[in-house]
C-alpha cells in the first residue's frame, strides 16, 4: 500500500530556511526526552540542535531498590 503523501525535495529545502533558533524554540516547548531523541534520528542538523535545549524532563516509571 502507498502512501497518499510524498515528500519531495524541493519541499525539503523550504523547511531549510527555517532558522535554528526558531527550531529550538520549537524543542524547547517539547521538553519531552523522548519526543527529543526521535527528533534527534531525524537528520544531523536536528541532532547537532538537540543538545542546546533548555531543560528537558524524564519521566521515570519506577525505581528499582539498591538492595
Amino acid at each position: 500500500m502507498q502512501s497518499k503523501h510524498r515528500i519531495f525535495a524541493e519541499d525539503l529545502l523550504h523547511f531549510d530556511r527555517v532558522s535554528d533558533s526558531l527550531v529550538l524554540i520549537i524543542f524547547n516547548k517539547l521538553a519531552d526526552t523522548r519526543s527529543l531523541g526521535r527528533c534527534s534520528a531525524v537528520s544531523r542538523r536536528f541532532n547537532a540542535l538537540v543538545p542546546l535545549v533548555d531543560d528537558a524532563c524524564l519521566r521515570i516509571d519506577r525505581v528499582i531498590p539498591a538492595d
